[in-house]
């Protein structure tokens, strides 16, 4: 059995690459797209987080992690307005700034993914 963090169903220890090599291969492929939406930005952002969902990390960052992941996911699959994908990307801020560092250099590097794509979101939305 592998054990969960409760309220978030992220699982830690487990082995999977399926979300890790989709969030890997669309920003290899962005990499072509010098300015991609809003919309695309969002799904990056919640790949990335979704990604640190698959690997062994410290639980306190797990549980940051877990609701960040949930309101990016939100950013990714909702039509929302600029004004909301805004409150939203800064709530995942600020949870990506309590995770601090994971315990696992693979989460951390989708970690600082993760806040860079924030600041692009936040500025493309800056009133």
């Amino acid at each position: 059995m592998v054990p969960t963090c409760s309220g978030f169903g992220r699982q830690a220890g487990s082995s999977s690459i399926t979300t890790t090599a989709v969030a890997l291969v669309r920003d290899h492929m962005a990499d072509a797209d010098s300015d991609p939406d809003l919309d695309e930005l969002g799904r990056r952002l919640h790949d990335h987080l979704a990604a640190t969902a698959e690997l062994p990390i410290d639980r306190t960052a797990n549980r940051w992690l877990g609701e960040a992941e949930a309101i990016a996911g939100d950013v990714a699959t909702s039509d929302l307005d600029e004004a909301t994908t805004r409150t939203r990307v800064e709530q995942v801020r600020h949870l990506l700034a309590q995770a601090g560092r994971t315990g696992h250099d693979e989460a951390d590097a989708h970690l600082e993914t993760a806040r860079e794509l924030c600041e692009r979101i936040l500025a493309r939305t800056d009133a």
